[in-house]
């Protein structure tokens, strides 16, 4: 008879080779993912300027595979606000490959801390293969602080170059004397009230050159004065005859220009109350240029006794407005015109950009609403907005008044071009609203207000 008999160890060879083979199809169904490097490298990152690098990744498995960017239980968003992945998501056949662009973008939302060295361009992102592996990725960079994009409380206090300032550099300086202007908002003005006033009407219309722009702000940045001779492209050796030269007292007499702000000290900040009581004084009427294109009334003028002859004008129907009221600055400005000009205007547009920098407008978010009501109204409604705008604002809003109203009176400008630069640059709607042609018509009228306000803020 026969008898079947379990052969114990064959049985036990064909199962492990059974496993084995489930295995190896098990882990052939598994995505893998080949990175070129787990480090992304930036080096030198600065304000406003958009930094990039591209990292490889390729499915190295038999299957689709399928990635994507995920948070981490320290942090909910997928990367931090100054980092752009793209795309952060997607599927890859075998054999496939796409490169990764992350992108740095130090802006005025994102500056803050960074600015202060209280964070760092630093982070590790986490890359997920869907039912497979995660991969880190190190990204890193080296931000160079700059007074672009830093608060206003901030500047005030800042006295030499912030470029090699440390942490508790910036902590000792919170606690120390401040300016009652910023010193780098100080150098552009005092630059611009010796060599750019005295010209035809043209300042804030043109951008400038966006080379000689990042030089002027590295001078900025490292407390370096600004060079006349490199910004107006004048010969090396004394300066040529005819430039302007200028009796206002320098910053370490800490005293600011005598001209436009008397009796207002660098190193006293007035109350809120005084110097509302310095615009208060009488009124100040534009002077009457000859009639342009920027100067057509969008509509009639507030019928307020002191609303005076001039209008406010819609950006949109200024030549040129765009540049310096809405979108970025073009590379150069155009090509008949002079290097003084374009030196000049190159100073202009830092000095508009250091305003847009702030991360919080010069005129807080929170009064926005009621600005914008009052341009519709009248001069007193203007000034009665601003009777809750914090003292060391009010302050810079008065220095910034007077070199603008100067500028006007000298012909270097007109009230509207600067109302319709200026309403954008000091006022910013809240997160999330989107500015309206009526908010904008009433902005510009409430910077005309302020500009006839001449000793009541």
């Amino acid at each position: 008879m026969d008898v079947w008999k379990v052969d114990v160890e064959r049985r036990r060879a064909v199962y492990l080779e059974v496993l084995r083979e489930l295995d190896k199809f098990e882990n052939e169904c598994i995505p893998t993912a080949q990175v070129e490097a787990t480090t992304v490298d930036f080096g030198s990152v600065y304000f406003g300027r958009m930094a990039k690098r591209r990292l490889r990744l390729s499915n190295s498995g038999q299957v689709p595979l399928e990635f994507s960017f995920i948070a981490t239980p320290s942090r909910l968003a997928v990367a931090p606000a100054w980092l752009k992945i793209s795309p952060d998501s997607g599927m890859l056949l075998p054999g496939q490959g796409i490169d990764l662009e992350f992108a740095i973008i130090v802006d005025e939302q994102t500056s803050g801390l960074l600015n202060t060295r209280v964070e760092e361009l630093y982070d590790i992102l986490v890359l997920h293969l869907r039912r497979g592996r995660d991969y880190f990725i190190q990204v890193q960079g080296a931000y160079q602080v700059s007074v672009f994009g830093m608060s206003l409380d901030v500047l005030v206090h800042c006295k030499g170059s912030v470029r090699d300032m440390t942490r508790a550099d910036f902590e000792q300086c919170l606690h120390s004397g401040q300016f009652s202007v910023p010193k780098c908002m100080w150098t552009l003005i005092d630059f611009l009230s010796r060599y750019g006033v005295d010209r035809e009407l043209s300042l804030f219309y043109f951008a400038g050159d966006r080379a000689l722009g990042r030089r002027i702000r590295e001078w900025l940045d490292t407390d370096e004065p600004l060079d006349p001779n490199v910004i107006l492209q004048w010969p090396e050796g004394p300066r040529r005859e005819g430039a302007q030269s200028s009796s206002r007292m320098s910053l370490t007499d800490q005293t600011l220009v005598p001209s436009m702000v008397s009796d207002m000290e660098l190193n006293h900040a007035p109350t809120t109350a005084e110097a509302l009581e310095r615009l208060s004084l009488n009124a100040w009427t534009p002077p009457n240029h000859s009639t342009t294109a920027e100067d057509t009334p969008h509509r009639q003028a507030d019928s307020d006794s002191d609303s005076g002859g001039e209008h406010a004008l819609h950006p949109s129907s200024v030549p040129g407005s765009v540049e310096l009221a809405g979108t970025p600055l073009p590379e150069t400005i155009a090509a008949q015109t002079n290097p003084h000009d374009t030196g000049v205007d190159t100073v202009a547009s830092c000095l508009v950009e250091l305003l847009r920098a702030l991360p919080e407008p010069l005129i807080p978010v929170e009064l926005y609403a009621a600005c914008i009501e009052s341009g519709g109204l009248s001069r007193a409604a203007a000034l009665e907005a601003l009777e809750v705008l914090p003292a060391g604002n009010l302050n810079v809003l008065v220095y910034l008044l007077a070199f603008l109203r100067e500028a006007v009176e000298r012909g270097a400008t007109s009230a509207t071009r600067v109302a319709s630069v200026f309403s954008r640059a000091l006022l910013h709607p809240p997160p999330g609203h989107v500015r309206t042609d009526a908010e904008d018509a009433n902005a510009e009228s409430f910077l005309m207000f302020l500009l006839r306000s001449h000793g009541q803020i």
